[in-house]
Parts: structure tokens; sequence; C-alpha cells
């Protein structure tokens, strides 16, 4: 990828709205966030992939908003495990990215019933 930014198609500026009424944060402010977290990365590979991960998901989610009128929520991770456990710590219509530095932090709080397989 050699210093290339994927493109964000951001053509709406529409706040993600919880049921509480509480406005999250704009798609553009959210893609904004995470092309500046992408030119931040610099030569670390691993948080490069999971900023264009978190790009290219970001685009999926409001593609399937824009045709389905549903909303649905995403977690990026390094492996497929820390992905679904991050997915359902943000719901609904939020994605979480968990790059490997806070894998720790997020196993000394979490209850073991809640990763497939050991719980």
């Amino acid at each position: 990828m050699d210093g290339e930014v994927p493109d964000v198609d951001v053509d709406t500026d529409e706040a993600s709205v919880h049921d509480d009424g509480e406005v999250v944060e704009t798609v553009s402010q959210r893609t904004g966030a995470l092309q500046s977290w992408l030119t931040e990365c610099g030569d670390d590979e691993q948080s490069r992939l999971l900023a264009i991960g978190a790009i290219i998901t970001a685009n999926m989610r409001k593609a399937v908003l824009d045709e389905t009128s549903f909303t649905c929520s995403a977690g990026i991770a390094p492996n497929k495990v820390l992905a679904k456990l991050s997915c359902g710590m943000h719901k609904p219509d939020q994605q979480t990215v968990l790059p490997m530095a806070s894998v720790r932090t997020l196993f000394d709080g979490l209850p073991l019933r809640k990763i497939r397989g050991l719980g």
C-alpha cells in the first residue's frame, strides 16, 4: 500500500443516532478520523491494515444502510475471534477497531464466557 490512502465515499453527513436519542457522530467525522489514523500509522503495518479495514468497513456499513435502511455493527481486529468480540462491544450501529496493543486491556476486564470456545 506504500502510503496509499483508500478513497472514502462520504456523500452524506447523516449522524448515527442511538435509540436513546444520543447522537454519536456523523459519517464524515467517523471516516475523517479513520483517515487521520491511517496517516498517523506511519510504518506500523498492522495498524495501517486495521485502519484500511476500518475505512472499507465504514463504506460497507453505509452501503447496507443506503440499500436496506438497516444499520449494522462491525468489529475490526487482527483475527476473527477478536473481531467478533469487538463487534459486540458497541452496538447498535457502530464499529469497533481493536489493535493488538489493546487486546490485553480488553481481556483484563472480559469474562471468559464472552470468548467463544472458552466459556
